[in-house]
């Protein structure tokens, strides 16, 4: 598998009694092979997969502590 470079994104605040932080995964929104799956069945034809990797995503994480 060759290199590949992946940017990821975290800012949060944090007190004693919560958090929140604010991410960004793949940035760049880059798709990468990260591994090639070749199926055989015996019941149908053969088929290939690539699974690859998360693309981008971001959302905020809250938390509190009771």
């Amino acid at each position: 598998v060759p290199s590949r470079d992946l940017a990821n994104v975290r800012i949060g605040l944090k007190t004693h009694a919560w958090s929140a932080s604010l991410f960004v995964d793949n940035v760049l929104n880059r798709h990468f092979q990260l591994e090639h799956m070749n199926l055989v069945s015996f019941t149908g034809p053969p088929y290939s997969r690539i699974a690859t990797n998360q693309p981008l995503t971001a959302g905020l994480d809250l938390s509190y502590n009771f």
